[in-house]
Parts: structure tokens; sequence; C-alpha cells
């Protein structure tokens, strides 16, 4: 997993071994922001989140041929994963700390939400497992470092992307509820509502 490289500025952006590949992840059906139709939508997508939202953003890349030949740098792109921030926050209350965690209610909450994406040629390969579990580690050794207040995540998914729910339980989030909603574009129509997981750091 290579950190994001810069991703063109100008408009509309020429070709791009990045951005190419993240607007083909921005047109997945499951993506909660609707579909970018244009490699300028998507780039404006992505500058809006590194830039509101203070986004922990990576870019995931295979180093090895599906053969095992290692691949010139970076690689193949598979996808993205992200950690942004909440200041709306939680979708959901969080659900009570374990007995055994420093969490106190009393305590200033350090909410972010993770969110990834993936090319349909990555999926069921356990690169959005491997990759978030990288990114949440490297996030708890930051919260330890800082020791300022309670650390927690939250993550949504359409209840029809159950590929997404097994991959948040193998990183160790508890599902909290349902969280209704007017009107939301989950897998590729808008539904009335989505699951929330959440997951104490």
């Amino acid at each position: 997993m290579e950190a994001l490289l810069p991703l063109p500025t100008s408009s509309p952006p020429p070709p791009s071994p990045v951005l190419d590949p993240l607007h083909s992840c921005s047109n997945a059906r499951h993506s909660l922001h609707g579909t970018c139709t244009t490699l300028s939508a998507s780039q404006s997508h992505f500058k809006t989140h590194l830039e509101k939202y203070d986004s922990i953003l990576y870019i995931v890349f295979a180093k090895h041929s599906a053969e095992g030949e290692e691949l010139p740098f970076p690689g193949e792109v598979l996808g993205n994963v992200a950690l942004r921030t909440k200041p709306e926050g939680p979708d959901l209350p969080p659900p009570p700390p374990s007995s055994s965690s420093n969490h106190t209610a009393d305590r200033p909450l350090n909410l972010r939400s993770l969110g990834y994406s993936y090319l349909p040629t990555a999926w069921g390969k356990g690169y959005a497992t491997e990759a978030a579990r990288a990114v949440i580690d490297a996030y708890r050794e930051t919260a330890r470092a800082k020791g300022e207040g309670d650390w927690y995540i939250e993550a949504i998914w359409g209840p029809a992307n159950a590929a997404s729910g097994k991959v948040l339980g193998k990183l160790g989030f508890t599902e909290i509820g349902f969280k209704s909603a007017d009107r939301v574009w989950l897998a590729g129509e808008w539904r009335d509502g989505y699951v929330v997981s959440g997951l104490w750091v």
C-alpha cells in the first residue's frame, strides 16, 4: 500500500495513472456518494474529501501480478481506503466501550469514518480487509501517542452489500444498527437507510 500520489489539479484533468482508476472506483454500484460520470467529477470528489474532511487517504496497489511477477512501481491500482473526520457527529450513538478500556463518557470524542472502494477485479481477494487493517493500526498508534480523548471509527454500508459488512466484522467492528434516512444512494438505487458499524480505537 502506498500513499496517495498527487492528483492532477488542471480542469479537465489529463490522463493519470492514479485518478483514472479512482474514477472507475467512484462509479462502483455500491458507492455512497453516487457515480461520478467524468474525471473532473471524480477529481472534485477526492479533492473535497482531502480538504474538507481532513481525509487520511491511501491508494491500494498490487505489487505483483496474478502470476507472481513484480510489477513496475507503483504497481496496479486496486482501490482506495480512507479515514475522514465527521464534524456532524456519529450517525448512531457509539456502543458502550468494553469494561477493560480506558474510554469514558466525559472525554472528547475523536471521530472518523472509514470508507473504501475497489475495482471489481480486486473483489473477494482480501485486499479491503488487509488495507483497512493497516490504516486502522496506524491510526491506533496515533491515538495512543496523542492520548487526548476517546477515538472511535464509524463505517456505514448498505444491507445489499453484505461483503462490506463481512470486511468490517473481520476488522473488529460492531454492528450498531440501521440508520433510517429519507433517501440515500446505495447499491445503484435510492434506499431508505443504511447499516452503521463502529469500532473503539
